[in-house]
C-alpha cells in the first residue's frame, strides 16, 4: 500500500556518494556541494534573505473564535517556544533562520520536540539535516533515524520531530535544491573561478608603446619601462609623456567583446540562481530592470511568491507536528512586509476608519502605538448601512433623526388632508408613496390607506383642522 524503505541518508554534504562518479562532476568540470554552492555570493544572498525574513516575521499562536474571528493566544504553552525562544540557547529568530537555511540548501529541516513531564512540548532542538534519514513504515508512517556526533543513532516517531520540507515528490522528504540544480550551479562556479584566475593572472594594462626598432638588450627594455612608469605613473599620472626615437603610445580598449560576453554570462548565472530560490533579483542587488515605477510591485512579488510559500509550509508543518489543541494554530504576520510609505499607510488607515471596518486603535497597533481609551469602536458612516437594514436604521440619530421623521410625517398628513378636502380617492399609488417617504413596508402603508376613508368620515368631530393634522402625524409616527 505504501512505498517503504529509507529516504535520505546519514552521509554528509562532502560524501562521494552524492558527488561521485555517477553524475557527481558537472559538465563544467566542477564538483558541486552544499558548501561550494553557498560560497557563490548569489546563493548566499538568496538563502540569507529568505532565512532572515522568515526569522524576523512575528510567529503568532491564534485561537479560532466561535463567531468566525481569531484572537492572539499569548497564553498558549507553545507561544513562547515559537515567538520567543524554542530552547535556552537560541532565540526564535535564530532557530527559524537555521531551519529555513536548511530547507533552502538541503531541502529539509528537522527539530526534535522535547516534551516536559506534563506532556506538553518544552523545547525544540534543531537536528542537522545531513544527519537524519527517513524510513517509511509499512503503515505509511515515517520515522526518523538521527546519527549523533559520535555515530550513535536514535529513532524518533512522528510527533517527536518537527519536519519542514521544500519541494517534495513523495510527501516524505524534500528535494535537495543544490543537488537538483548542480549543473546550473556548476556553470556559475566555473565562471566565477575563471574570472578570478583571469583577473589575477592575466596582464592588464591600458596602453602599450610602439617603436620602429628594438632595444639593444633586455636590460635596456626593462630600464625604459621602469623610467616610463616612474615618470608618468602613480603620483605623476596625468602628465604628458614625451616620446623619442619614433615611439608611439597605443591604447588598449578597456573592455573587449570577450570580456563583455563573460560579464553577461555572469549576470545570466546570477539571475538563474535567483530563479532557483524564487528571489526577485533586486533583493540581492541586481537592479538592471528595477525602476522607481516597478520596485513596489517587485516587493509585492517578493512577499506573495518568495516568502508566502515557505510561510504556509511552516504553518502547516507546525500544525501537523505540534499539539496545539482544538481551535489553535500558528500563523506568520506578513503585514509588516506590505507596509508602504507614511503617506500611503495613513491614507489607507483613513479609508478603513471612515468606512467603518477598521478601528482607530487597530490603526495605532499597526503603527506600534499603544491603544487609547474610546478608540475601540468602529465609526459608522452616516450615509451608509447594510443592504438588509431598513433605511430608518441609517443616517442621523437622536434628536435630529426624530425631527426628520416628524417632518416627513407632517408632509404626508398635509397631503392627505388636502386629498380629504378635494374628495380624492386614496389608493395603491398613494400607499406606495407613503411607504417611500416614511420608509415603512408597502403592506403597512396599504393597510393604513384602506383605513383612511373611515378616518376622514369621522373628521367632522374634530374641533379644528390643526387638531386633525396633529392626530394624523402622531398616527403616522406609530407606523412600523
Amino acid at each position: 500500500m505504501f512505498v517503504t524503505g529509507n529516504i535520505g541518508a546519514t552521509r554528509g554534504f562532502d560524501d562521494d556518494f552524492w558527488y561521485g562518479p555517477v553524475g557527481g562532476v558537472t559538465s563544467s568540470g566542477v564538483t558541486v556541494s552544499v558548501e561550494s554552492a553557498a560560497r557563490l555570493s548569489t546563493v548566499y544572498k538568496c538563502v540569507r534573505v529568505r532565512a532572515e525574513t522568515i526569522g524576523m516575521l512575528p510567529l503568532m499562536v491564534y485561537e479560532r473564535l466561535a463567531g468566525g474571528g481569531k484572537r492572539a493566544a499569548t497564553d498558549h504553552p507553545l507561544y513562547p517556544l515559537l515567538h520567543d525562544a524554542p530552547n535556552p540557547w537560541m532565540t526564535s529568530s535564530q532557530w527559524r533562520q537555521a531551519m529555513q537555511a536548511w530547507v533552502d540548501l538541503r531541502g529539509n529541516a528537522y527539530s526534535q520536540v522535547v516534551y516536559a513531564g506534563s506532556g506538553r512540548a518544552d523545547m525544540l532542538v534543531p537536528m542537522p539535516a545531513d544527519r537524519v534519514r527517513i524510513e517509511v513504515l509499512p503503515n505509511g508512517e515515517p520515522r526518523y533515524i538521527y546519527s549523533g556526533n559520535g555515530g550513535e543513532q536514535r529513532t524518533f516517531v512522528r510527533g517527536e520531530v518537527l519536519h519542514i520540507t521544500g519541494l517534495t515528490m513523495d510527501g516524505y522528504c524534500g528535494l535537495n535544491p543544490i543537488e537538483a540544480q548542480r549543473e546550473a550551479l556548476g556553470a556559475a562556479i566555473a565562471a566565477r573561478d575563471y574570472g578570478s584566475r583571469y583577473f589575477s593572472q592575466a596582464p592588464r594594462t591600458s596602453l602599450w608603446i610602439k617603436m620602429a626598432g628594438k632595444f639593444a638588450t633586455p636590460d635596456d627594455r626593462r630600464r625604459y619601462a621602469k623610467d616610463f612608469a616612474d615618470g608618468y605613473g602613480g603620483m605623476n599620472s596625468g602628465k604628458v609623456p614625451v616620446m623619442e626615437d619614433g615611439k608611439e603610445i597605443q591604447s588598449i580598449p578597456a573592455l573587449n567583446n570577450a570580456d563583455a560576453q563573460f560579464i553577461e554570462n555572469r549576470k545570466y548565472a546570477d539571475v538563474d540562481i535567483c530563479g532557483l530560490f524564487r528571489m526577485p533579483p533586486h533583493k540581492v542587488g541586481i537592479l538592471d530592470r528595477a525602476t522607481w515605477g516597478n520596485i513596489e510591485h517587485q516587493q509585492l512579488d517578493f512577499v506573495t511568491d518568495t516568502i508566502m510559500p515557505p510561510c504556509v509550509a511552516w504553518e502547516q508543518a507546525l500544525l501537523r507536528d505540534l499539539d496545539f489543541g482544538d481551535g489553535y494554530f500558528a500563523e506568520f504576520k506578513l503585514s509588516g512586509l506590505l507596509r508602504g510609505d507614511t503617506t500611503s499607510r495613513y491614507s489607507a488607515y483613513s479609508r478603513g476608519i471612515n468606512d467603518g471596518w477598521l478601528t482607530r486603535n487597530e490603526a495605532r497597533a499597526s503603527e506600534n502605538l499603544n491603544p487609547l481609551d474610546g478608540l475601540d469602536e468602529p465609526l459608522q458612516p452616516l450615509n451608509m448601512t447594510t443592504a438588509s437594514a431598513a433605511p430608518t436604521q441609517a443616517g442621523p440619530s437622536g434628536e435630529r433623526r426624530a425631527l426628520l421623521l416628524t417632518a416627513a410625517a407632517e408632509r404626508v398628513a398635509r397631503k392627505e388632508c388636502a386629498m380629504w378636502r378635494k374628495g380624492a380617492e386614496v389608493g395603491a399609488e398613494h400607499a406606495r408613496w407613503v411607504s417611500e417617504v416614511l420608509a415603512v413596508s408597502e403592506s403597512t402603508a396599504m393597510a393604513r390607506a384602506a383605513a383612511l376613508p373611515g378616518i376622514f368620515a369621522d373628521a367632522d368631530t374634530k374641533t379644528t383642522d390643526g387638531d386633525f393634522l396633529a392626530d394624523r402625524v402622531a398616527e403616522l409616527l406609530r407606523l412600523e
